[in-house]
Formats: structure tokens, sequence, C-alpha cells
């Protein structure tokens, strides 16, 4: 597996300096032009490069010629609040202060309206406001895969549900029995001994983690890539992963690092973006 970077996203150019909360933001903030010219880093100090596809910045990808270096991402985040934050300069001594909280305190002030507060308010507001955001928040992301092929298809489909099968959860499918009788004999019998046969419209109803059989869920990831709609639950019954059409929409709603997580294990296949 790809080494996992480790938000938030930072990005250097002619001394000024952006705090992007995760990939997905800094996929979205960054123009294509010039993309290369910039200094780009996780917060560990990591050099990053952009990568391009269909002329958007999708992902990042570590530079390995170059090693990781947390103090030159100190000395840029510690100019910057010098040099922005006024009103604090004159009380700011940086040397007490952890990566991650320098972090925090850039990431907050420019996501706030300039407002004078003084030190202490501003430690105050922004202390940990970046690792909050990122333990909270869920994204809902669209899974595009690379291709279009079946196989490739397929395997995004097994890889997504795999990552995302919740401890305590449930899902539920459903297709037309027509449709499965033109599927690989395997898919078929997996559609049979979850669903039963039937002769128009047939349903798995909700099927709890819980109790399940591995083989159940084994019939579940088989059929899902062909049926009309797939869904996997977590235990407070909020959509974790939702296909529908036979695929041609993959959806998942996952926390931040589990977002960086599954990016990393559908490299090469699919790549993630807001919807």
């Amino acid at each position: 597996m790809t080494e996992l970077l480790e938000p938030p996203i930072v990005v250097s150019a002619l001394g000024d300096l952006t705090v992007y909360a995760d990939i997905e933001e800094a996929c979205l903030g960054l123009e294509i032009c010039g993309v290369n010219d910039l200094d780009i880093c996780d917060s560990r100090g990591t050099h990053l490069f952009a990568v391009i596809e269909d002329n958007n910045v999708v992902d990042f990808v570590r530079d390995a010629s170059r090693a990781p270096d947390e103090a030159e991402l100190r000395t840029r985040l510690i100019g910057y609040i010098q040099g922005a934050l006024t009103d604090i300069a004159d009380s700011f001594e940086p040397s007490g202060w952890h990566t991650d909280d320098l972090l925090d305190l850039v990431y907050f002030y420019q996501q706030t309206p300039t407002e004078r507060m003084g030190l202490a308010g501003w430690i105050r507001r922004a202390g940990g406001c970046f690792r909050n955001h990122n333990a909270q928040q869920v994204s809902s992301l669209v899974v595009v895969p690379t291709s279009t092929q079946q196989r490739n298809i397929h395997e995004i489909v097994r890889t997504v549900l795999t990552y995302c099968r919740p401890d305590q959860g449930s899902f539920e499918t459903d297709f037309p029995w027509a449709a499965a009788e033109s599927w690989h004999p395997e898919v078929a019998a997996a559609a049979e001994r979850l669903c039963g046969h039937g002769s128009h419209y047939v349903q798995s109803g909700l099927r709890d983690l819980a109790v399940c059989t591995e083989q159940e869920w084994e019939d579940f990831v088989t059929i899902a890539p062909f049926a009309y709609d797939a869904t996997l639950f977590d235990e407070s019954f909020q959509r974790v992963v939702s296909l529908a059409d036979e695929s041609e929409s993959i959806v998942v709603s996952l926390g931040r690092s589990q977002v960086a997580q599954l990016r990393c294990a559908l490299r090469g296949l699919a790549v993630l973006r807001r919807t």
C-alpha cells in the first residue's frame, strides 16, 4: 500500500503559504497552471508532487528524492504567523509550539475574518481546530474509476465494500431477476442464495452485519457491482457506501482519516471527488 500522507496539506510559493484541511480541499483549491512550481508538503514536512488527471489536481504523492523536513515547515509557518498576524507578533514565542498547533493557528486564521483578539484569543479559538475538523467531519465522495472496463469496476466495488465494512451495521440490495439470468453463473448463484429466486424484482432485505454469515456478506459483495441498488449502512443507519445502476454511481461517506486510507487502497483504480 502507498505510504499514507498526513494532512493538512501545506502549499508555499513566493513567500506565501496556504493550509488546506485535507487532500480533497487541496485538490479543489489548486489550479494546474504552475502547480509544479509550488512547494507542497504534508503536516510532517513530507514533500509532495501533485497528480494531475483530465486537467485537474486529483491527488498527491511523496517526492522520494527529498527527505521530510518538519523543521523547514515550522520555519515557514512561524514566518507566516509573524508576518500575517501583526497584532500578536510581539507576544508570539514559537519555540514551545508543536507543529500541529502552528498548523491549527494558520488554518484557523485563513478561515476566519480578520479581527483583533490578541494571542490568547487566537490560541483559545484555534486550538485543536484542525484535529477536531478531521475527527468529526464526514465527507461524501464520488468514486470515479480510472477505467470503465468491467473488471476494473468489480475490483473497485469489492475494495470499497471490504474497506468500508463497519463492525456494526447492515446492508441491502435489490435487482430485477431478469437481469440476474444474464449474469455469470457464479454471480447468479450468489444472487439466488442471498435473495432467493423471483419472477420479477428481488430484494435481500436488510441484513445485520452482527448476525449475518460470511457467505451472506460475500454474496452481497459479489452481487453489488451488478445490482440496481446496493447500500452499506453503519450502526446508526447512516449510508457508508451507496451503489446504483450497476455501479454507474459509487458514493462513500467517511471520516477524514478513512478517506485518506481508502484513497491509497484505490490508487490506480479510482479517484475520490466531492459530490
